[in-house]
């Protein structure tokens, strides 16, 4: 039931302009993914880098789909800060991530300058879990 009243929701605030994470009009080349340390800070330790293209394709999709919102995730540490990569001549965006567990939202943050939150679908997490954990 959560996930009917989630689906109707992201659709009827898509319907009425509400805000999405946006990335540059370029292809992403490469998610790297730290473990976070802080909010608002970037942490050095490095998990994984991620480059298969369908996987990067995903979490550049979770990205792109999320829509802003006014609930905030229950912990105040992300649990990882993602560098979505464009290649070596253009800016990259430094991006927290608060992964839900099983059947819950997950949250991302624009790292620079961010103070909004943006909320994804619990099949999004599924993705990203699978994603995340499984390179980890």
């Amino acid at each position: 039931m959560k996930n009917v009243v989630l689906a109707l929701l992201l659709i009827l605030t898509a319907c009425a302009g509400v805000e999405t994470m946006s990335l540059l009009d370029e292809p992403v080349k490469e998610v790297t993914v730290y473990r976070s340390e802080a909010l608002g800070v970037f942490s050095d330790e490095e998990l994984i880098t991620i480059r298969e293209p369908e996987l990067v394709e995903v979490i550049e999709s979770a990205v792109r789909s999320a829509v802003e919102t006014d609930s905030s995730p229950l912990k105040d540490i992300p649990d990882y800060d993602l560098i979505i990569s464009y290649g070596d001549d253009l800016p990259y965006h430094p991006i927290h991530l608060w992964l839900g567990e099983e059947g819950e939202h997950s949250y991302f943050m624009y790292l620079v300058e961010g103070d909004a939150f943006y909320v994804t679908s619990s099949d999004v997490t599924e993705k990203l879990r699978m994603i995340v954990q499984t390179n980890e």
